[in-house]
């Protein structure tokens, strides 16, 4: 089977005021070739209800009972269950929205156009406030490990990685925060290495907004960062690129 619809990987836990939204914007997409597959991660509100009434093909149902805090554990419980034909992998949050409904459509287009040289396209995840003004963006037009590494951060929601890279690398890290981060840093680290003849794309497009909320963790917050988010992820890659020498190690907390 030739692999030809991404899989956008939606985690959520009883937060079903936000969902039925994202769903929304999900399908609203242009681009309508897709899986969604919504991990609910043993919510204990009306999520699954929520989830059904959508009654559409496309969107998938997955409970997982997981680690309880863990960001990472439905996150794979998804990665382990891609459907057979997937092209690549997005994640986004339960309270994320795309910036236009071609939002999904310029990361699948740029990502088909490179033909068996895709890896990785990414654009630009942006936090607006209330009314709809900028406060912070998270580029993807700076992706190389070295800024990856010294930022902890990397435009993870406005990205779609290729299946190739994502079986290659496997399902996330189980570390505290910034799971995806590493994964990305990983999957970066082998496009540089040029292990295999792929290339990493920047739309050059506004992919994803997040409205700053009462529930929602501050895009610009995190995209700041500080000197121990960076060192800790620092140590991360170490020893995820030299298991060898994690014996005795604890992970670093971000």
């Amino acid at each position: 089977m030739i692999p030809t619809k991404p899989a956008i990987i939606l985690p959520t836990k009883n937060r079903q005021h936000l969902l039925k939204r994202s769903i929304e914007d999900v399908l609203n997409q242009s681009f309508t070739d897709f899986h969604l597959l919504v991990v609910d991660h043993a919510s204990r509100d009306a999520t699954r209800e929520v989830v059904e009434r959508f009654r559409d093909p496309r969107v998938h149902y997955i409970h997982h009972v997981g680690y309880h805090d863990a960001a990472w554990s439905p996150k794979n419980a998804a990665l382990e269950n891609l459907p057979a034909d997937t092209l690549g992998v997005l994640f986004r949050d339960d309270d994320d929205l795309y910036a236009s409904t071609e939002s999904l459509g310029y990361l699948v287009e740029a990502a088909l156009s490179l033909g068996p040289r895709f890896g990785i396209v990414t654009g630009d995840y942006v936090e607006v406030d209330a009314a709809g003004d900028v406060i912070a963006v998270v580029t993807g037009d700076k992706t190389s490990t070295t800024e990856i590494a010294s930022a902890a951060w990397f435009p993870v929601k406005a990205a779609i990685f290729s299946r190739q890279l994502v079986d290659e690398v496997g399902i996330l890290p189980p570390i505290r925060s910034r799971e995806t981060i590493l994964w990305a840093y990983l999957m970066v680290n082998l496009l540089e290495q040029s292990i295999y003849e792929l290339d990493l794309c920047y739309t050059g497009r506004s992919i994803t907004r997040k409205a700053r909320h009462d529930d929602a963790i501050s895009v610009q917050n995190l995209a700041n960062g500080n000197r121990h988010a960076s060192e800790a992820l620092i140590r991360n890659i170490h020893y995820a690129l030299h298991p060898e020498q994690r014996a005795g190690v604890g992970v670093a907390t971000l």
